[in-house]
C-alpha cells in the first residue's frame, strides 16, 4: 500500500508539472478560499477580543443597578404645550434612593459584593474663565474607581476626608478638560459649578465610553451645596448603584441578593414585578462573545463558498484530465492494473492540487494578517493552529469530495474502449 501511494504521488506531481499553468488556475480557486476562510475567523477572533477587552476594561465583575425605566411627554422648545404634535416622549429611569444603598452595603444582606458604590447625577453648567458649557455632574464616595475601573489620568482623586467634609473639589474626564481649560494644566485652578468655586484635583483617562463632558465631586458636596431634590419619603436620591463582585463566578448570585434585597426594601409581593433595573457585565460580555462569534462564523461561511467554487473548478479539471488520459488509463488496466489503483489515482491526484492550494492560502493569510496587525495595532491577528488545521482538512476533504466523481469515471472505463479511444 505504501509502495501504490507514493508511486500514485510520483505520477501526480508529474502530472501536475506537465501542465504547470492549468495546475496554477486550478489551485488559485482552493487558495483564495483557504485564505478567505482563514484570515476571516482570525480577524473575527481578533475583534472580538478587542471588542471583549474594551468592555471588560469596566470590570468583569460590574454589576449595575438603576431605577425602573419611565417615560414622560414634554413640548418642543416653543411650542404650545398643549400641542399634542409638538410633544416628544422622553425615557429616564427612576431614582433609587440612599436607603437602597445602604441596604447593598449590608454584608449580611449581600455578602458577595466586595464595593458597593451610589452615584447621584445631576446636570449643572460649570465655567473657567469665560468659558462655559453644561456637564453631567456624578456624585460619588471613594470607592468610585474600583467599582467601575477608571483610572486617572493626571492629579488625584478625592479622599475619605474630602468627602465626609463636603470638600468643593472635582475630577474632570478628558472631554471636559479639553473644553474647560484646552492646552492649559488643569489641576489646581479653579472652575464654577453653579456659581460655586471648586478645586480641580484630578483628570480621568480617555474612556472608550465618553460621550459628554462630565465632572466627579463627592457625593455629600452635590446633595449639601448644589442639589437639594429628595424623594417623597425624605431620603436622598441615588441615580445609580454600581457593585463590584468579589469574583467572576458571584456574578449570579450577587444578582440574586441584590434582587432579593431591593424588593424587601420596596415592600413588593412575590407577584409584583421588579421596580428597578440591574445590569450585569459579566452577563453582557458572554451576550458580545456570542454576537461577535455568530458573525465570525457568518463571514467564515461566507468564504467558505469560494472554497466550493475552487472545489469545482478542481472536478472540471479532473474530468478533462481524465478524458485526455483515456488511453494510458486503458493501457494501465490492460496490464493488470486494478479498478481500485485508477480511483486512488486520480483521488490522489485531486487531492494534492487541493491540498497545494490550502498551503498557498495559509501562506497568504499570514502575510495579510502581518499587514492588518501593522496597520491596525489594535487588532492583536494571530493565526491560530485550528485555523491552520481547519484549512487542512478542509482542503484535503475538496479533494476527496470534488475528485471522486472523475475518479470513480476513470476507474469504470472499459479498456478497451479506453484503448480505442483518439
Amino acid at each position: 500500500m505504501l509502495s501504490k501511494t507514493r508511486e500514485n504521488l510520483r505520477i501526480a506531481i508529474a502530472t501536475l508539472f506537465s501542465s504547470k499553468l492549468r495546475a496554477f488556475l486550478t489551485m488559485l480557486g482552493i487558495t483564495i478560499g483557504v485564505m478567505s476562510v482563514v484570515l476571516l475567523l482570525s480577524v473575527g477572533q481578533a475583534f472580538e477580543q478587542y471588542v471583549v477587552g474594551e468592555f471588560s476594561s469596566f470590570g468583569s465583575n460590574l454589576v449595575a443597578v438603576w431605577g425602573e425605566r419611565s417615560s414622560t411627554t414634554q413640548a418642543e422648545s416653543g411650542a404650545n404645550v398643549n400641542d399634542a404634535d409638538a410633544q416628544t416622549r422622553v425615557t429616564f429611569f427612576e431614582s433609587l434612593s440612599w436607603k437602597d444603598y445602604l441596604a447593598l452595603s449590608d454584608r449580611f444582606r449581600v455578602p458577595d459584593a466586595r464595593i458597593v458604590s451610589p452615584i447621584a447625577q445631576t446636570a449643572l453648567p460649570a465655567s473657567w474663565q469665560d468659558t462655559t458649557l453644561d456637564v453631567a455632574v456624578a456624585g460619588v464616595t471613594e470607592t468610585y474607581l474600583d467599582a467601575v475601573s477608571v483610572n486617572l489620568g493626571a492629579g488625584r482623586f478625592m479622599t475619605d476626608i474630602e468627602i465626609e467634609e463636603s470638600a468643593r473639589v472635582v475630577v474632570l474626564n478628558q472631554m471636559a478638560t479639553e473644553k474647560l481649560f484646552g492646552d492649559v494644566y488643569p489641576i489646581g485652578e479653579m472652575i464654577k459649578v453653579k456659581g460655586l468655586s471648586f478645586e480641580v484635583i484630578g483628570v480621568t483617562d480617555l474612556g472608550a465610553s465618553e460621550e459628554a463632558e462630565s465632572i466627579i465631586m463627592p457625593i455629600t458636596t452635590l446633595y449639601q451645596r448644589l442639589n437639594s431634590t429628595r424623594m417623597p419619603d425624605g431620603s436622598l436620591p441615588v441615580g445609580a448603584i454600581m457593585l463590584q463582585a468579589t469574583d467572576a463566578s458571584a456574578s449570579g448570585r450577587l444578582v440574586q441578593q441584590i434582587t432579593q434585597t431591593l424588593r424587601d426594601e420596596h415592600k413588593l409581593d412575590p407577584d409584583d414585578d421588579d421596580d428597578f433595573m440591574i445590569f450585569s457585565q459579566n452577563d453582557f460580555l458572554e451576550s458580545l462573545s456570542a454576537i461577535t462569534g455568530l458573525i465570525t462564523a457568518f463571514l467564515a461561511v461566507i468564504a467558505g463558498i469560494s472554497l466550493v467554487v475552487g472545489g469545482i473548478g478542481i472536478m472540471n479539471i479532473m474530468l478533462v484530465t481524465v478524458t485526455e488520459r483515456t488511453r494510458e488509463i486503458g493501457l494501465r488496466k490492460a496490464v493488470g492494473a486494478q479498478k481500485s489503483d485508477i480511483l486512488l489515482q486520480f483521488i490522489t491526484e485531486a487531492i494534492l492540487l487541493s491540498v497545494l492550494g490550502g498551503f498557498l492560502g495559509t501562506v497568504l493569510a499570514f502575510l495579510l494578517s502581518t499587514l492588518i496587525r501593522l496597520g491596525v495595532p489594535e487588532l492583536n491577528i494571530i493565526i491560530q493552529p485550528s485555523s491552520i488545521m481547519l484549512a487542512t482538512v478542509v482542503s484535503v476533504l475538496i479533494g476527496v469530495f470534488f475528485g471522486a466523481f472523475p475518479a470513480n469515471r476513470a476507474a469504470k472505463m472499459s479498456p478497451i474502449d479506453a484503448l480505442r479511444f483518439e
